[in-house]
């Protein structure tokens, strides 16, 4: 932005020099444009700022979450973030002084100085940025509207914006959940029992394993997904995920009496708290029901925040930024997405894609997991509203820095009768296969219905894709640098997988409309939560020492190249036989399942236990701690003591001290220095520990000698005698 074309405009008041902001936005053909937006209507945007040296901050994103690096696991804060990365106080100030004169009410910037929140009336927008702003319908009736007009700030201020987000209400984000299967696998083909599963972990009441059971419902309970992907090891080493926090990223409102119900179901009390980002406005809560209900599920000990806004991009990508700004979660859950093909479309200068990737690199720098359904569309994921054979892949997962997670088929197969696994039943084989069934109908209409990957149109392979093991065959005859003109090969999608066939869906608590059910639901909107809940459990294992995974991608494709982590999914759909996730037939088999990586299912789905287990051998070093004494050891008593113990980490990582046995009146402080004023004379013998963020430490004896007062040596007389 900061070489944006510089342009004038036609008016008096107006003619200083002015720079784009932005792109006049691309409409495809089934859009019909109306009459001008009217002046008063209320425009709420995103300003996202441009910030400081945005090369060094992802050269820095990619060293501290890459193992073996020296940077590696040396996390920012918000503020360190901020005032390194962030934009300046100037540049701040600039842009707000500008767009305040111009009528526009702009809130505080956020706390890591990355974006402004600005709103007004469609006429002060308009003026402030120089465009035109129409009233438009979309295919399916929806009103909306666009800039038909190039967006500029005056040239002063215009390289200080990265994006102007919210000009442009075309798109929407999609939740990745589809309601109920047309063809669901029920508990009656494989003769299930309904006896619990011995996992550790909660359990069902009877409503919900009445549920799996009916045969108009089915789906798998949370007991039986834990068993299915060994969460049952992590159980028995009591890991429930307590102490840890996983942010849901929502765009429809959540109903607390659905939450409520599953708990008392399942005997769970995971805290939940809501953080508002506008006032969401869907009445129903399918998606966000499943999101959080699936996360208890299977670590019932979190603390589940979530961020609820209205459906809106502008606002979206506003909450993600609220997330990794608050940064009151080390794993962030995110079900709902844009098609990346759209954003693209209808914004050729990726500005706003860019804005989003600078968001997930604060997460990376700040130790944040955030895991993302890859969409539910098959390989066609933006066959709406543009080209019905458009190859394209789903926004954020196909974000660098950003765990994209695919869905598959969890099923058994009893001599030739299909069904949900259930290993209480003698002979029951667990089978994985992709998820692809095809066109179906759902509660949204007729639908395809398959896991979303491919290859990304904006985002080169990353060097974690780029250099995993040849084994895996990341890098294969169907990569590709075209879609993302790239030199090299383009990133891939998804990573990782999990069950998301709704014919295999998971059993839930919700609201439909103004009804309240038990249903089955499925979805990558299903496998992404599974992946928080395990991410956030691993977090909490006494392996990992306290350490947070952060961004998991290059330690992901380090487990992957070692068996027993990853179940491998190269089978057909049993429902369709189709070994890829083209859902419509009409994208050459794109893209198949194959042995190793492949972009329907990625690298498979996890053995919880040892994916836990091996990422916190990753990220959590072990590192040796020293502490140097004082030199002096005698203090007199009801005397101010100021002792300072100094101690170093080979990591470079700050310690905190702490001591016992210290004589009453003194006290430890975090840095090492002992102070105070000792009320007892005596000897006494102190332990002093200092103990990094991965919790290795050192720990040494001090003798402190306390003396009532203050000794004098006397120097010697002599004594001279005068002859006589």
């Amino acid at each position: 932005m900061a070489a944006a074309l510089v342009v004038a405009t036609g008016t008096a008041a107006a003619a200083a020099p002015r720079a784009r902001v932005g792109s006049v936005a691309r409409l495809p053909h089934s859009i019909r444009v109306g009459k001008s937006v009217a002046r008063s209507a209320r425009v709420d945007l995103t300003v996202s700022l441009t910030g400081r040296d945005p090369l060094g901050m992802q050269r820095l994103a990619e060293s501290v979450s890459t193992p073996g690096s020296p940077d590696y696991r040396h996390y920012l804060s918000v503020r360190q973030f901020a005032d390194r990365f962030g934009a300046t106080a100037a540049q701040i100030s600039a842009v707000t002084r500008t767009l305040r004169s111009q009528g526009l009410t702009v809130s505080p910037v956020s706390a890591n100085h990355m974006m402004l929140s600005v709103s007004g009336t469609a006429g002060e927008v308009q003026d402030a940025f120089a465009t035109r702003l129409d009233s438009v319908r979309t295919a399916n009736g929806r009103r909306a509207y666009a800039d038909r007009r190039t967006p500029t700030l005056p040239a002063q201020i215009a390289p200080d914006v990265d994006a102007v987000i919210g000009l442009n209400t075309v798109y929407r984000p999609q939740s990745d959940q589809v309601a109920h299967a047309a063809r669901p696998l029920t508990s009656s083909l494989s003769g299930r029992s309904v006896a619990d599963i011995a996992t550790g972990g909660p359990q069902p009441c009877a409503a919900a394993a009445a549920a799996s059971q009916n045969p108009n419902i089915g789906g798998y309970t949370a007991d039986e997904i834990q068993a299915g992907y060994n969460f049952s090891a992590l159980y028995a080493a009591g890991d429930f995920g307590a102490g840890q926090s996983v942010a849901v990223y929502e765009l429809e409102k959540v109903n607390p009496k659905d939450l409520a119900t599953y708990q008392g179901c399942y005997g769970t009390h995971a805290r939940v708290s809501y953080v508002n980002t506008g006032h969401p406005h869907f009445t129903d809560d399918e998606e966000a029901g499943l999101d959080i209900e699936q996360i208890i599920g299977l670590a019932p000990d979190i603390h589940v925040i979530v961020y609820q806004a209205p459906d809106d991009f502008t606002v979206g990508v506003r909450q993600f930024n609220k997330i990794v700004s608050q940064n009151r979660a080390r794993t962030v859950s995110v079900s709902w997405g844009l098609c990346e093909a759209k954003i693209t479309f209808a914004h050729s200068d990726l500005s706003i894609v860019r804005a989003e990737d600078r968001i997930f690199e604060e997460a990376a720098l700040q130790g944040q997991s955030v895991l993302s359904a890859s969409g539910d569309t098959g390989s066609a994921g933006c066959e709406t509203e543009l080209d019905s054979s458009h190859l394209a892949v789903q926004d954020p997962s196909s974000q660098p820095f950003v765990t994209g997670v695919g869905g598959t088929t969890l099923y058994t197969d009893v001599n030739g009768q299909l069904g949900l696994w259930n290993p209480n039943v003698a002979g029951d084989p667990l089978l994985q296969a992709v998820w692809n069934d095809g066109e179906i109908k759902t509660s949204r209409g007729e639908q395809p219905a398959a896991t979303t990957g491919g290859l990304s149109s904006v985002w080169a392979m990353p060097t974690y894709q780029r250099r995993s093991a040849a084994a895996l065959g990341v890098v294969n005859s169907l990569s590709s640098g075209k879609p993302c003109h790239s030199s090299g090969d383009c990133r891939e999608i998804p990573d990782v997988s999990a069950d998301g066939d709704p014919a295999t869906g998971y059993v839930v608590y919700v609201s439909a409309g103004s009804s309240h059910t038990w249903t089955s639901e499925g979805g990558t909107s299903a496998a992404a939560p599974l992946w928080a809940a395990l991410t956030a459990e691993a977090n909490a294992l006494p392996a990992c020492r306290g350490a947070s995974l952060g961004f998991e991608n290059p330690g992901i494709y380090r487990l992957a190249a070692i068996a027993g982590n990853f179940a491998d999914i190269d089978a057909p759909n049993p429902l369709t036989g189709d070994a890829n996730n083209d859902a419509i037939g009409k994208n050459r088999g794109l893209f198949p399942v194959s042995a190793g990586y492949d972009m329907a299912t990625g690298l498979g789905t996890p053995n919880a236990a040892a994916v836990a287990g091996g990422l916190c051998a990753l990220r959590a070093p072990v590192y040796t701690v020293s502490i140097a004494r004082p030199n002096h050891h005698f203090v007199l008593v009801h005397h101010r003591v100021k002792l300072h113990f100094k101690g170093t980490d080979s990591g470079r990582y700050k310690l905190r001290f702490t001591a016992t046995h210290l004589p009453r009146g003194l006290r430890m402080g975090r840095r090492g220095l002992l102070q105070g004023k000792p009320r007892k004379a005596g000897h006494y013998e102190i332990k002093i520990t200092a103990r990094d963020y991965a919790t290795n430490r050192a720990t040494i004896s001090y003798r402190l000698v306390v003396l009532r007062h203050r000794r004098h040596t006397r120097p010697h007389r002599r004594h001279h005698h005068r002859s006589r």
